[in-house]
């Protein structure tokens, strides 16, 4: 059985939360409208170009803009923001083309030229040096002041032109900004200096009394610690309790340590406690939100006692998360296979891989049981519409989500609907091509060959087209064709095609 939303998923983006609109209702009580409050204003993309979610609202919010004023600065440089972030050869072309007469005379523009032309330089391999050198002297300025995200563009620029001590200074400015920024920065440092981690750690020290509040620089430091001591990293973290209140990614990472100790009652409280205060803290961080989900996944349970308390504590990761569909979706998938292995301790196996609560198990695993298919019905119903014109990679993660949820449906006994089960498969084969690695091989295998027998025409088309499309999951992160699920559909196809003529054949 499909073991969970697949690894590509390990990293979850939050979406901006939608925009709600009301109407005053006619009544004598109406509030004049001089008596209300004023409404806050919209937020445009271009007050904050890095920071919007979708970089094509930005750029599309720009154009508007130069439409009418073609050297307007703010959204010239909100364009070239969001045709860096798109990373299209054509846009970014356009882009800096139409910015560059206005670069001279605004520094916020020139620093936004010089993000636009690194990342046009890094469309070829290796990266244009022309471009990376045109790149390093417009962002120049931002070593000593501006926007962290500009001196973390310069330290690229400068780190790819062999600059190793320019790179470095850039870098270390860039730790002024955000955690995401500052955590890239980081990055940038220890591939300077991968081949002398003993440098390296001079230099975190360093930091670390130069920016001792610094929640990067303390976790950086702690990895450093553990590689040559054992849990010295949770003595460098532990030693900060007023950073791990402040920033949830320092709390999550000594609870990642925590829940390592397999056997340790105590060491899991504590991680537990750390993760609760990181969500609360953290909720807008879909980092933060997606470690969170990860350390959940194999959260201990011991007992129906600790079912009710991840199933509360679900239910407010759930709540977090529910204005993005998408980690919504991936989220309920992986808490359901989470809870589908406890109820399976429960279970007695039956012929053709069906599974069914055993006599004598308590009356929680049932709830647990209806739970963990309500947790699948929701995710299913988050799939668009429109997911058939999707990326592959989205289809996929959706198909996944269709085969788990078929599962239940159709090997656990106590909740089967076969039906059901064939409707959420056939949706997962459609949306891949038949591409799906588990949905032909085995389930609809099964389902057509001993549960719903007499629907060989329709197996037949089904097994035809997955001998020539199932996939599997590369170990790189891509898709590789799966030779030994297409050999065994095309043996299917064959038998089938067999049987089908000879039914037609003259008696």
């Amino acid at each position: 059985m499909t073991a969970r939303v697949p690894r590509r998923v390990g990293a979850l983006l939050l979406a901006a939360a939608a925009a709600a609109a009301g109407a005053w209702a006619a009544s004598p009580r109406d509030v004049r409208a001089a008596d209300a409050p004023a409404a806050a204003p919209t937020p445009s993309p271009l007050d904050a170009p890095d920071d919007a979610p979708d970089p094509r609202d930005v750029r599309r919010a720009a154009e508007d803009v130069l439409e009418t004023s073609p050297q307007d600065a703010r959204a010239l440089r909100a364009l070239l923001i969001a045709t860096a972030r798109l990373d299209d050869e054509g846009w970014l072309d356009d882009a800096i083309e139409r910015a560059t007469p206005a670069a001279d005379g605004d520094a916020s523009v020139a620093r936004a030229l010089g993000r636009a032309v690194l990342a046009r330089a890094r469309r070829v391999t290796p990266p244009d040096p022309a471009r990376l050198r045109e790149a390093a002297r417009r962002l120049a300025p931002a070593e000593a002041a501006g926007p962290a995200r500009d001196a973390l563009a310069l330290g690229w620029a400068r780190h790819l032109l062999g600059d190793t001590d320019g790179a470095q200074r850039a870098y270390t400015r860039a730790l002024d900004g955000d955690e995401p920024t500052a955590e890239l920065a980081w990055k940038g440092i220890a591939s300077l200096f991968a081949r002398d981690e003993d440098a390296l750690r001079a230099l975190a020290d360093a930091l670390g009394r130069e920016r001792p509040d610094d929640p990067v620089v303390l976790r950086a430091r702690a990895d450093l610690a553990e590689a040559h001591g054992g849990r010295a990293g949770w003595v460098v973290l532990r030693g900060r309790p007023d950073v791990l209140a402040r920033s949830p990614r320092t709390a999550l990472a000594l609870a990642r340590r925590l829940r390592e100790e397999a056997d340790d009652a105590d060491a899991h409280a504590e991680a537990l406690a750390l993760e609760r205060q990181a969500l609360a803290r953290g909720a807008s961080d879909p980092v933060v939100v997606a470690e969170v989900e990860r350390l959940w996944r194999s959260r201990p349970v011991a007992s129906f006692a600790d079912v009710d308390a991840l199933l509360a504590d679900v239910d407010a990761l759930l709540a977090t998360v529910d204005g993005d569909p998408w980690t919504a979706l991936t989220t309920r998938n992986n808490v359901a296979f989470r809870l589908r292995d406890v109820v399976a301790s429960f279970a007695a196996r039956g012929e053709a891989r069906t599974q069914t609560l055993a006599p004598g198990a308590p009356p929680q695993a049932r709830a647990l049981l209806d739970r963990v298919v309500r947790l699948y019905d929701e995710a299913v119903a988050r799939i668009p519409k429109d997911a058939a014109s999707h990326p592959f990679d989205r289809r996929w993660v959706w198909a996944g989500v269709l085969n788990d949820a078929a599962l239940m449906r159709h090997y656990w006994t106590d909740v089967r609907d076969l039906d059901r089960a064939e409707a959420l498969y056939l949706r997962a084969f459609e949306l891949t091509d038949g591409a799906y690695m588990d949905t032909y091989d085995y389930n609809l295998q099964y389902l057509y060959g001993v549960e719903k027998p007499g629907n060989e025409e329709r197996w037949f088309r089904l097994a035809r087209r997955a001998a020539e499309a199932i996939l599997a999951e590369a170990p790189d992160g891509g898709y590789v064709p799966d030779a030994d699920k297409r050999e065994a559909a095309r043996r299917d196809a064959e038998a089938l095609r067999r049987l089908l003529d000879e039914r037609k054949a003259p008696r």
